[in-house]
């Protein structure tokens, strides 16, 4: 186990190279995406899983589109990180994900009112406040009002966020 980039760096250009590499999403040197992207140029080819302390199922599709092998949640039981691990070495892509927060988001995304989803469609869009109110024909203050009202609901850092989860969970 290895705690800094260069740590890591240093034992892929050994002798001794491990079959796997399990990378800490937020590892200062090699964190997110571009991160996973720098330490797949020196695994030459071997299993390279991404380990994530939260929000795996919204890191999940980015990272597996860059490259990565899997993605695992930081605090698996330590039998299921094991069994992950075995699937990881024998050549196997996948993604863990907590299903109760992915089942307790979409029971949030349930009591989003008719318009409240409106106004998400027009943020999946990417529509601005100002022409989502003048396409439903109301104030742009009650855009707002009810965007923070969605942010709220769905858990989502921001609006950006708020139409990636209602995109994950199929809400528009």
């Amino acid at each position: 186990m290895e705690t800094t980039a260069e740590q890591v760096i240093a034992r892929y250009s050994g002798s001794d190279t491990p079959d796997v590499l399990l990378l800490d999403f937020n590892m200062p040197g090699l964190s997110g995406i571009d991160g996973l992207r720098a330490a797949l140029r020196f695994t030459d080819g071997r299993p390279l899983g991404l380990l994530v302390a939260d929000g795996a199922a919204e890191v999940a599709d980015f990272a597996m589109a860059a490259g990565a092998h899997c993605v695992l949640p930081l605090d698996m039981p330590p039998l299921a990180f094991h069994a992950a691990i075995s699937l990881l070495q024998v050549g196997q892509s996948f993604t863990i994900y907590d299903r109760s927060a992915i089942y307790e988001r979409l029971e949030r995304a349930t009591t989003l009112s008719d318009r409240e989803i409106q106004i998400l469609r027009g943020i999946c869009k990417g529509l601005q406040n100002k022409e989502i109110a003048h396409a439903f024909h109301i104030q742009e203050v009650t855009v707002k009002m009810h965007v923070r009202s969605i942010i709220r609901k769905l858990g989502a850092r921001n609006r950006t966020h708020a139409a990636m989860l209602a995109r994950d969970l199929a809400v528009v």
